[in-house]
């Protein structure tokens, strides 16, 4: 039931003992990919969070009896470096009328603070997916960044190709060439497709590397659904009712017990082909996201919080003014734990092919 305000409240009154404890819940509702991302989110007291990052692969030698080591001198693969994450600033202005708050007389305002500030937080949970899926100026370095190989590119400040870290790089699947054209072929919106990259990233990662959640755009959601069809998809959801995807009400198609979901705002846009580079090629996209090697760092004394100056007067508007904070980053430990499907043509009708995993280090 609705928590009346009585006609008499002050604003003080309204405002005093009314404090964000609900932000996160309302930021972090709405979709399974945020519902995962609270799940996985720890406070810092400084302004990056620096994950350590292993060598790959480890070189042991195969020996015979009173064989000595061969370079006993040695230190291999031990920890590499460290990847630094940088947290990014978001705010959003809660701006109050004053007669909302002070000329409520006999029609007092129901809820008036829960439901500004749900609008605010409705308002940066929209803005924050963007950043999410595709990083924008001063954003999070989101999923976009996380789930890519591109080798000579910086990610976390490390560079694959310049700091000889062959497997600071997720799996991708991509478009693939024929006839002279580099991207001439997309990829099928075939869930086996989404198989493979799971597969391959437990092959590769070893047992318990399994990705959590797959996030597909709407569209290509919708053909996958066609693809399997009601009867087995009633079928998976009942026999994966313990997943928490299914608990927190959500529709998810399954790849073996990975839940795939929808997700408005995940890159998607018609197939283009003949094309030179991936990005020119377009097509949907599918997000593979391990989170025990995905994590939300947020600033402790400032995130998530009001204004440390409290409510003010503002000089141009005749209400009462402050802000809500996110300094937050997205970031990951281990990158190749996580996959992403470029290039799928989901207006393919027939001839659905297997594509190919681009491995790590391989």
């Amino acid at each position: 039931m609705a928590e009346s305000i009585p006609s008499a409240s002050t604003f003080d009154a309204l405002t005093d003992d009314y404090k964000p404890r609900v932000l996160i819940d309302n930021i972090f509702t709405g979709s399974p990919t945020w519902n995962y991302i609270k799940q996985n989110m720890f406070p810092l007291s400084g302004r990056t969070w620096q994950p350590l990052i292993e060598y790959a692969g480890l070189t042991g030698e195969w020996y015979e009896r009173a064989d000595k080591v061969e370079d006993e001198d040695a230190l291999v693969g031990d920890i590499a470096t460290r990847a630094s994450y940088v947290l990014r600033m978001f705010r959003q202005q809660v701006l109050l009328a004053a007669p909302d708050v002070d000329m409520q007389g006999t029609e007092s305002l129901i809820d008036l603070m829960k439901a500004y500030v749900r609008n605010a937080s409705e308002s940066i949970r929209s803005q924050m997916t963007t950043s999410l899926f595709t990083t924008v100026a001063k954003g999070f370095d989101g999923l976009d960044k996380m789930c890519d190989n591109v080798i000579n590119a910086d990610y976390g400040g490390l560079n694959p190709d310049a700091d000889s870290l062959p497997t600071w790089v997720a799996h991708v699947m991509e478009g693939e060439a024929d006839n002279g054209n580099a991207f001439g072929v997309a990829v099928s919106p075939w869930i086996e497709n989404i198989a493979r990259m799971r597969r391959a990233i437990i092959e590769t990662c070893g047992q318990g590397t399994s990705p959590d959640i797959c996030v597909v755009q709407s569209d290509y959601y919708d053909k996958l659904a066609a693809y399997v069809g009601e009867n087995q998809y009633l079928i998976a959801k009942a026999a994966n009712a313990s997943n928490q995807v299914v608990k927190w009400g959500f529709d998810a198609l399954f790849c073996n017990d990975m839940p795939i979901v929808s997700e408005r705002a995940c890159p998607g846009a018609p197939w283009v082909a003949g094309q030179a580079t991936r990005a020119l090629a377009k097509g949907y996209q599918a997000f593979l996201v391990n989170f025990d090697h995905c994590k939300l760092g947020f600033n402790s004394k400032r995130a998530f919080k009001w204004d440390p100056g409290g409510w003010v007067r503002p000089r141009n508007f005749d209400g009462y003014e402050n802000w809500l904070y996110v300094w937050a980053n997205l970031g990951t430990d281990m990158r190749r734990a996580q996959g992403r499907i470029f290039n799928v043509d989901i207006a393919q009708e027939s001839g659905y092919t297997y594509g190919t995993v681009d491995i790590p280090g391989a």
